[in-house]
């Protein structure tokens, strides 16, 4: 059983995009994908709730069309739409693993979302296995022009930031 935290797809909005815009997360989808075609998981729940700033089906409709597009059936696609943090995510989705009878779980998500995330799922008793994706720290050549801020780096800190004020808050 995979589990895939909501990742931010926005949702169709004809008749400018007719599919979902896939945002920065989007591999999140694209690796439960791959966990399932390699036979690693028989299930995947997609969870997220319906953000009036996306659109206006919820995240994991869109991820549905999405991973429907990398060739998982719908007989394998679980959906989750009514939590609207980490906190409700770990919740409902306990819930219905319990109604299976399954404790276990890979948690697809962001690494840096994943200490967060592990935490609330760990909380409602279920043994998590993390299935960490979008990894931000990576080798990569020193260049003087890193010194320099730019909008990249401004978005990095409003996502660390949130992570730090989830992680104190306890969402």
């Amino acid at each position: 059983m995979a589990v895939v935290l909501g990742v931010g797809v926005a949702s169709p909005a004809p008749p400018a995009r007719f599919m979902p815009d896939l945002g920065r997360a989007a591999d999140r989808v694209w690796f439960a994908a791959q966990l399932f075609h390699a036979g690693k998981v028989e299930r995947i729940v997609l969870s997220g709730a319906v953000d009036s700033r996306i659109g206006e089906l919820s995240e994991v409709e869109s991820m549905r069309i999405f991973i429907r597009d990398l060739g998982v059936p719908d007989a394998a696609i679980h959906l989750e739409s009514t939590s609207i943090n980490t906190r409700q995510n770990a919740d409902h989705v306990a819930h219905l693993l319990n109604d299976w009878g399954i404790d276990r779980l890979l948690l697809v998500t962001s690494a840096l979302h994943m200490p967060r995330a592990m935490r609330q799922f760990e909380a409602q008793g279920l043994i998590v296995f993390p299935a960490a994706t979008d990894h931000e720290a990576v080798d990569a050549a020193w260049d003087i022009r890193k010194l320099l801020p730019d909008s990249e780096s401004l978005d990095g800190s409003d996502r660390a930031i949130k992570e730090w004020i989830g992680l104190w808050l306890g969402k």
